[in-house]
């Protein structure tokens, strides 16, 4: 969890969950925002700024 007391920011790891600050998760929708996802010589990429940080996931139904 992140917390900010006095004016600084103290980062607290509790079980494997992290909990942003609302300007964390602004700035990441904001990266989001301006990648884009593309087709290179038959492969889904993903580009722009942040694009190291994402994934293509891909999904599809079976039987049915």
């Amino acid at each position: 969890m992140a917390l900010v007391e006095a004016g600084y920011q103290v980062s607290v790891i509790d079980r494997g969950l992290w909990i942003a600050l609302p300007r964390e998760v602004d700035a990441r929708w904001r990266e989001r925002h301006s990648m884009e996802l593309v087709n290179e010589n038959g492969k889904w990429r993903i580009r722009g700024a942040g694009a190291e940080r994402a994934n293509v996931a891909y999904a599809s139904f079976g039987d049915g």
